[in-house]
C-alpha cells in the first residue's frame, strides 16, 4: 500500500503514549463492530476502554504542568459528564470521543491520520480474510426484493464501508501534496468490493464523490475558494445538512409525490425518522431509553425480531440520544473549526469535513471515532490553535515592552 512513513515519524514520548492508547482503543474499537466481539463483549470491553483513558489521563497529568486547582475542576467536569451521560443519555461512546478530542490537541493530525490508515486497512482486511475463511461468520441478509447482503465478518453491511470511507479520507488528507494513483486505485478497488458485497451503495457514491471533490479540491484549489458561496457552503456544512436533515423529516409527506421518490430512494429514512420524531420527540437532555431496532446482528448472529426503526440521520440519532443541547453546542464548535480552517487556508481539511458532514445525513456511523477519525482534528483546530494564538500574542506584548 506504498509507504505511510511511520517508521520515519518522529514521535515524542507524550505522542508514542497517546498512539499506545488511541491503537488499542481503534483496533478494540473495529474489532466491536465484528463477531470477534463475543470474545470481549461486556466487563473485558469496559476495561479496555478504561485502560485507555487511564493512559490518556496519566499521559495528560505527566506532559503537561497543572495545578491541584486546574486538576480537581477537571475531576468534577469529568464527574459531572460521567452523571449526565449515565442518567440521561448513556454518552459512554460520545464521552470517549470527548476525552480523546482533548488528549489529542496538542498531536499533528497528519501523524494520527498516518498512524490510523494502516492499522485501520489491517484490522479491516483481516476481519474480511477471517469471514471468507469461516473463522467467524460471513452473514448473508436477503431482502425482500431479491438483493443480497454479506456482512464479511461485521455485525452490520455498512461497518467496512464507513471503515474504507474513513481510509480513503485520511489518505486524500495524508498525500494531499502528492498522491499516488496507483494506491489510491488500490483502496478504490477495495471500496468497490465492499460495495459489490455489501451493497451499500449510497456510502460508495458518497465516497466517490469526496475523492471527486478533493482532488478538484488540489488542483483547482485558487479557482474554486475565490467563491464566497463556497466557502460560506464549506464553513455552515454541519448548520446546513442538519438543517435540511431536520426539516425534511420534520415534513415528510408520503402524499407528495417527490418526497415520497426521496424517500424511497434513501431506504425509508424520511418515514422512519419521522416516527422516532414523533415517538421520543427532541429532548433537552438527551434519551437513554430510546430502542431502535435495525439489521444488525448480535454476536451470535441473531437478527433483531422487531420490525425496522433504526434512524440512520446522524443529526437526529445526536439530538433524540444526547439532547438538543448537547446537538446545538456541537453544531457551534464544530463551525468554528470550519471557519478557522478556511481562514488558515486548509482548503482540503475543510472540504473532508464537509464531505463527512453530508455523508452524516444518511449514515450515523461517523459519530463512533474509530470509523471516523477526523473528530481528532477538532481538538489541535479548536484547543491548540486557540492557545497558540494567545501564546503568540503574549509574545508580541513582551517584545514590545
Amino acid at each position: 500500500m506504498g509507504k505511510f512513513n511511520i517508521k520515519r515519524m518522529h514521535l515524542n514520548l507524550h505522542e508514542k503514549i497517546f498512539f499506545v492508547a488511541y491503537v488499542i482503543y481503534l483496533v478494540f474499537g473495529i474489532l466491536s463492530t465484528t463477531f470477534y466481539y463475543k470474545y470481549y463483549a461486556g466487563i473485558l470491553h469496559t476495561l479496555i476502554l478504561l485502560t485507555c483513558v487511564l493512559i490518556l489521563i496519566i499521559n495528560e497529568v505527566v506532559a503537561n504542568k497543572y495545578t491541584l486547582k486546574t486538576l480537581f475542576i477537571l475531576a468534577i467536569c469529568m464527574l459531572l459528564c460521567g452523571i449526565v451521560s449515565l442518567k440521561y443519555s448513556g454518552l459512554n461512546n460520545m464521552l470517549c470521543v470527548i476525552i480523546f478530542i482533548y488528549a489529542a490537541r496538542n498531536i499533528s493530525f497528519d501523524k494520527i491520520a498516518r498512524i490510523t490508515i494502516p492499522v485501520s486497512l489491517i484490522t479491516l482486511i483481516f476481519v474480511i480474510i477471517s469471514a471468507k475463511l469461516g473463522i467467524v461468520t460471513n452473514y448473508v441478509f436477503t431482502r425482500t426484493n431479491g438483493v443480497s447482503r454479506e456482512y464479511l465478518g461485521f455485525l452490520y453491511a455498512l461497518y467496512p464501508s464507513a471503515i474504507i470511507f474513513n481510509v480513503i479520507a485520511l489518505y486524500l488528507y495524508v498525500h494531499k501534496e502528492k498522491f499516488k494513483i496507483f494506491n489510491l486505485g488500490i483502496l478504490c478497488v477495495l471500496n468497490y468490493y465492499i460495495y459489490q458485497k455489501t451493497n451499500s451503495r449510497l456510502s460508495f457514491f458518497l465516497s466517490l464523490l469526496m475523492i471527486l471533490a478533493c482532488i478538484i479540491c488540489i488542483y483547482k484549489e485558487k479557482i474554486i475558494f475565490k467563491s464566497i458561496l463556497i466557502k460560506f457552503v464549506i464553513v455552515f456544512s454541519y448548520v446546513i445538512a442538519s438543517s435540511f436533515s431536520l426539516y425534511m423529516t420534520f415534513s415528510y409527506n408520503s402524499g407528495i409525490e417527490w418526497m415520497r421518490k426521496l424517500n424511497k430512494f434513501l431506504g425509508d429514512r424520511l418515514y422512519i425518522g419521522q416516527l422516532s420524531l414523533i415517538k421520543y420527540g427532541m429532548p433537552l437532555f438527551g434519551n437513554n431509553k430510546i430502542e431502535w431496532s435495525g439489521n444488525g446482528l448480535d454476536t451470535y448472529g441473531n437478527m433483531p425480531t422487531s420490525s425496522y426503526s433504526w434512524v440512520d440521520c446522524l443529526y437526529l440519532q445526536v439530538t433524540q440520544k444526547y439532547g438538543t443541547i448537547f446537538a446545538i453546542t456541537l453544531l457551534i464548535l464544530i463551525t468554528v473549526c470550519m471557519l478557522k480552517l478556511i481562514k488558515e487556508k486548509k482548503y482540503l481539511l475543510a472540504v473532508l469535513l464537509a464531505s463527512i458532514a453530508f455523508r452524516s445525513m444518511i449514515d450515523d456511523l461517523s459519530l463512533m471515532l474509530f470509523l471516523n477519525s477526523f473528530w481528532l482534528a477538532l481538538g489541535e483546530i479548536l484547543i491548540n490553535s486557540t492557545s497558540n494564538r494567545k501564546k503568540k500574542i503574549k509574545w508580541k506584548i513582551k517584545k514590545s515592552l
